[in-house]
């Protein structure tokens, strides 16, 4: 298929949104069944949710996936100074589990920090450049979430959606209600636009109209301090979400906030063919692998 589309950070607060769904998935929210990709839906539909199936059906059929992109988070808290970040990226996916994912965010000096998030089928590898650092992970899935906080969630929506195929969980699964609202344009393109909220987090779809992928995503946290209490509510016990536990108990002590991430996705290229070397990792110069990487600026 041709080109489809030309356009004319912040650690903690994703790994947050994603124990949320990892954890309300085995109590009641169950997925989403696929099916739909290939229906329309009329302007006066309020059928959220088959809207969403029909997305989650859309990218499952892919054979490949190729795009660019941009998140914009914003960030306020009490006595503090609002604060807005940018976080680039490309995704590259190929059937059934190559993936190539890249994002840099602007350091705090104004440099870019570039990491990268790197599958070949056999081994997924985690770099961080700016650190030359990378490390190999236990398998994708497990990369994809170790990578959601530190890309600023670039990692998290159309990855999960693609690997879903192999059994991943994706975003709708655990949605708890979705509303279909007035359709608008992203950057010429015709786009449902869904409300679906998960507990403590509000998120906006815009969706094609014609090909049912992703063109932006809005995210809304009234609180972080509600939304980790509910989290902690919801936790299993157990040591694996110890790690969550102890990220939920930094935030906390930075206060409250209100978070706002904007996500946008273009250059949009699907079944098309993707070199293998595209999904090679080669060490950066001067890099070494390790098992932990270090604390981020």
């Amino acid at each position: 298929m041709a080109h489809l589309h030309r356009r004319a950070a912040l650690p903690g607060v994703f790994p947050l949104t994603m124990t949320v769904i990892l954890v309300l998935q085995p109590i009641g929210f169950a997925p989403i069944a696929c099916g739909l990709g290939d229906q329309r839906f009329p302007a006066g539909s309020d059928d959220a949710k088959d809207i969403l199936r029909a997305v989650e059906s859309a990218y499952r059929k892919l054979s490949s996936y190729d795009d660019s992109g941009v998140v914009e988070s914003f960030v306020e808290r009490k006595a503090s100074t609002p604060h807005k970040s940018t976080t680039s990226f490309s995704i590259s996916f190929s059937r059934p589990d190559h993936v190539r994912l890249e994002w840099t965010i602007a350091g705090f000096d104004g440099q870019p920090l570039k990491s990268q998030l790197i599958s070949d089928g056999q081994e997924t590898i985690a770099s961080w450049e700016w650190k030359q650092e990378y490390r190999r992970g236990a398998n994708l899935r497990m990369g994809i979430a170790g990578a959601t906080g530190v890309s600023s969630g670039a990692a998290n929506t159309i990855t999960r959606l693609l690997e879903a195929a192999s059994g991943g969980i994706t975003e709708f699964m655990a949605c708890a209600e979705a509303t279909r609202l007035e359709d608008e344009f992203v950057e010429g393109i015709p786009c449902h636009v869904v409300s679906a909220n998960l507990p403590g987090v509000s998120r906006t779809y815009w969706i094609g109209r014609d090909d049912f992928l992703i063109r932006k995503v809005e995210q809304n946290i009234k609180s972080s301090l509600e939304l980790m209490e509910k989290v902690e509510r919801i936790l299993p016990e157990g040591e694996a979400l110890e790690s969550h536990r102890e990220e939920m108990k930094q935030l906390r002590a930075r206060g409250d906030s209100t978070t706002r991430f904007v996500e946008t996705h273009w250059d949009i290229r699907v079944n098309v063919d993707i070199p293998a070397d595209r999904f090679k990792f080669l060490p950066p110069p001067g890099s070494a692998e390790v098992e932990t990487f270090g604390a981020q600026p």
